[in-house]
């Protein structure tokens, strides 16, 4: 859900959040937990600073380039195992639910993306688009970017977002 309240402080704020995705993505995550689960995920992030429509570009901006830079960063510092995938999810314009994703296994990132359901629905965006450009974002080399439009139905109300996946996503 956007708002249109005012955020007090967001640069101070989106500092904190960077810092903290940045603590959360130090060292990657080994306990044995997050793989019998089979995904470790940063967790939901201050529905209130990310989804205004008062909060400045640069602020959004800032928060996705540090999501991929993250990413990049436990691509790096991971373990040699073959089935571990590593990737930023982004959801537009709600960009709260945006997160960096791990998955344990092909099994668990299979169940991911298979879209066999009805729904949400996902609908790959068109290959001119690009969230690099359009948000002024560096995507190391190396790493997959991926679009699609997701539309929802819950509690008979419509909902339609875009989900971009960046990093281990082939």
């Amino acid at each position: 859900m956007i708002t249109r309240k005012k955020v007090r402080g967001a640069t101070r704020k989106c500092k904190a959040m960077i810092n903290d995705i940045n603590e959360q993505t130090s060292v990657f995550p080994m306990d044995e937990k997050y793989r019998e689960y089979g995904y470790w995920n940063t967790g939901r992030l201050p529905y209130y600073l990310l989804n205004s429509t008062k909060t400045p570009a640069k602020v959004k901006r800032a928060f996705m380039q540090t999501l991929v830079s993250q990413t990049q960063h436990l691509i790096n510092i991971k373990p040699i195992d073959e089935k571990t995938r590593v990737f930023a999810s982004i959801e537009l314009p709600n960009l709260s639910y945006s997160a960096i994703e791990i998955f344990f296994g092909d099994k668990h990132y299979s169940n991911f993306f298979e879209r066999n359901v009805e729904e949400p629905t996902w609908i790959p965006l068109p290959p001119h688009r690009n969230i690099a450009k359009e948000y002024a974002m560096a995507i190391p080399e190396g790493m997959t970017v991926r679009g699609y439009k997701e539309i929802c139905i819950w509690e008979g109300r419509r909902f339609i977002a875009e989900l971009w996946f960046i990093g281990e996503i082939e």
